[in-house]
């Protein structure tokens, strides 16, 4: 009898050990998939706003926060490549067709100068990277500013892209909304009308000024990107904005990069 209970007890202890076991095991299991998954690696993106370009170094030193030399840009751009960023369009930028873990750069113009047609469209042609010029739609006859044909040149070549930056520079502060919309609205149709190629609804913004209204305004009129130089204070969609980098002369590349 005694031999019977002491069999009993030993499969019951075997079976409790072989339990413990089991569920240690499923312990083991599960902390190791939690400690397996990890979060997606989210890359950089970096938007550059240049102005005018020069080849005269004096007057680019004298005037460096909107104007740059043409070799100080190439310089910045192969910086930018050699620390192994990607060249990226604000078409791109939108669409999200690019590898979200890799570092890149938006270049973007401002006004419409002659020298991106003459200085930088050249060396953009050189290193292979793309960029997005806004002009004053109603300034293209000044002598200093680039035409529709040089700006369809551009196009057709598949690295730059040509968008909004109002009909004339006028600040978004200063004009009533409604105003100031049928503005950007006239723009887009001296784009369509002036230019071959079809383009997203993008739309910079004169001086980086902005406000709540006109963001939702043009939002609602189907502006799929809004650029402009300082983050918003009141509530926003990211993706509705890419808020850049002023680039001069003085711009130390390195060190925005940093």
């Amino acid at each position: 009898m005694k031999k019977f209970i002491i069999l009993i007890l030993s499969f019951i202890a075997i079976i409790t050990l072989s339990s413990v076991i089991s569920a240690e095991d499923i312990i083991d299991e599960t902390v190791s998939e939690v400690t397996v998954e990890s979060e997606p690696e989210v890359g950089k993106i970096i938007a550059l706003m240049y102005h005018d370009l020069t080849d005269d170094t004096e007057y680019a030193a004298a005037n460096p926060s909107w104007t740059t030399t043409g070799e100080k840009f190439r310089f910045d751009i192969q910086t930018l490549l050699d620390a192994g960023y990607q060249s990226l369009s604000c078409e791109r930028y939108v669409s999200g067709d690019y590898d979200k873990s890799s570092n890149y750069f938006i270049i973007t113009f401002d006004d419409g100068y002659l020298s991106n047609y003459t200085i930088a469209y050249p060396i953009m042609q050189e290193l292979g990277v793309t960029a997005d010029i806004f002009i004053n739609t109603a300034a293209t006859a000044r002598a200093n500013h680039f035409r529709y044909f040089q700006g369809n040149i551009m196009e057709q070549s598949g690295i730059v892209k040509i968008y909004s930056h109002l009909t004339t520079h006028m600040y978004a502060n200063e004009l009533e909304c409604v105003k100031f919309c049928e503005e950007v609205e006239k723009s887009f149709d001296s784009l369509k009308n002036s230019l071959v190629q079809e383009r997203m609804k993008i739309f910079s913004y004169p001086g980086g000024i902005y406000t709540e209204e006109t963001y939702r305004a043009l939002k609602e009129n189907g502006v799929v990107l809004q650029v402009v130089q300082n983050a918003p204070d009141f509530e926003y969609e990211p993706s509705d904005f890419l808020i850049r980098h002023s680039i001069g002369y003085d711009t130390d590349m390195s060190s925005l990069i940093s």
